[in-house]
């Protein structure tokens, strides 16, 4: 019999139509086991395959957060450093000193600047709907006079009665 290349064995399974051979797998030499080990026994190097991705995976975690942690530590400085300015410097930036002391007083591992943001974005949005209030009120004209409540009786059996 005449020892074939494996391209030889391609082209005439095609053209006999017999299917072709799957190629090998690139890594199959780290999956099988040596000829010293059974296919039973425990391979360091599978072990260390398995193991590497698992370490990276939490090694990542790790740092993701002592990063976190850094820059809670960092947020919460610069907030306490935001104590030091006067009400009108704090009301430019939509703030009080109350809510300073209320982001400051959040547990030690949450971001004290997360709070200022929504208390400053709700105090934004509380004196927008008071000056689009008072805007439709302007547009409307002066309100009808109503009657007063000790007169409600009075008009009201008038305009039954009559």
């Amino acid at each position: 019999m005449v020892a074939m290349s494996t391209s030889a064995r391609r082209s005439a399974a095609g053209i006999l139509g017999i299917p072709a051979p799957d190629p090998p797998c690139p890594n199959s030499d780290r999956l099988r086991p040596s000829p010293k080990e059974s296919p039973m026994s425990f391979s360091p190097r599978l072990a260390l395959t398995a193991l590497v991705p698992a370490v990276a995976a939490t090694t990542k975690r790790v740092i993701a957060a002592g990063q976190a942690m850094w820059r809670i530590r960092r947020h919460r400085r610069e907030v306490h450093e935001l104590l030091n300015y006067d009400a009108r410097a704090l009301a430019d930036i939509g703030l009080t000193q109350g809510d300073l002391m209320a982001a400051l007083s959040l547990p030690a591992l949450s971001d004290p600047s997360r709070r200022l943001v929504v208390l400053a974005v709700e105090r934004r949005a509380g004196r927008r709907a008071q000056i689009r209030e008072q805007l439709a009120a302007r547009i409307a004209g002066p309100a009808p006079a109503s009657p007063l409540p000790g007169r409600l009786d009075a008009v009201c059996r008038s305009t039954a009665g009559g």
